[in-house]
């Protein structure tokens, strides 16, 4: 899909990776295909068996916007993909950490 790059690398020190998915606009983008219906073909590296087979313990996200400027990285362990139903928003926004451009996100969601 245009505009969306995934990348797998293994953590130093470790068995496990951590996969990295760029969602850039800058590069056409559309996240209306992404997150429709179909998930724009984006389904199976969220699914528990792809990531137990690629050994991928935590993702990572970076958002880029149409003027190529990131304007929100956000990691979290997979397990935490898996659990919503086993715990509630105040646990899972612990689990994530990353930045997000306030400022940059409200220009991108009301232009």
């Amino acid at each position: 899909m245009q505009g969306v790059s995934i990348y797998v690398l293994p953590m130093a020190g470790r068995d496990d990776s951590v996969a990295i998915l760029s969602l850039d606009a800058s590069q056409g983008l559309d996240l209306e295909r992404l997150f429709g219906d179909d998930g724009g073909g984006m389904g199976d590296i969220f699914d528990p068996d792809t990531l137990q087979d690629l050994n991928i313990t935590r993702l990572a996200f970076d958002y880029v916007d149409d003027r190529g400027k990131s304007i929100a990285t956000l990691t979290l362990p997979t397990e935490v993909l898996h659990s919503n139903d086993d715990m509630d928003e105040k646990e899972f926004l612990r689990a994530v950490m990353g930045r997000i451009d306030i400022p940059g996100l409200v220009r991108e969601v009301t232009k």
